[in-house]
């Protein structure tokens, strides 16, 4: 696994996918990232990228909505993402979690159809943590 580009893709991830959130929910999400990629033995950047996975790169790298406009914030995603991406290495794979969604915008908390057959571990903050199997 190349590091600078895992840790790039990670920190832009979690910048448009949860920068409001925690410290540990910002950790969370790199560690599902980091479990994805392993569990498909891809590098960060495709399981960023593979279509309508991460919401923020939908429109393609081209469109504004990528781009990063406070720098100060992602400065703090980045320190989070390398932390995330550290403990990951160290074996916090967060029970093996592969994915997620933000409680924000589902009406009545109503889980995507994609969770059934998952098996729940944990809520951080504004998102649910699942994982295969």
């Amino acid at each position: 696994m190349d590091m600078t580009q895992a840790l790039f893709w990670l920190t832009l991830t979690i910048y448009h996918e949860a920068r409001g959130e925690s410290v540990a929910g910002q950790k969370a999400v790199a560690k599902v990232i980091l479990n994805r990629a392993k569990k498909n033995g891809w590098p960060v950047s495709n399981v960023v990228l593979s279509r309508k996975q991460f919401s923020c790169f939908n429109e393609g790298l081209d469109h504004p909505s990528v781009w990063i406009r406070n720098v100060v914030t992602a400065a703090k995603v980045l320190e989070n993402a390398e932390a995330g991406l550290k403990e990951w290495l160290a074996g916090d794979t967060l029970y093996g979690a592969t994915h997620y969604y933000a409680l924000l915008g589902m009406p009545n908390h109503q889980p995507p159809y994609w969770v059934k057959g998952m098996r729940f571990i944990v809520e951080i903050k504004g998102h649910r943590f699942y994982r295969e199997g």
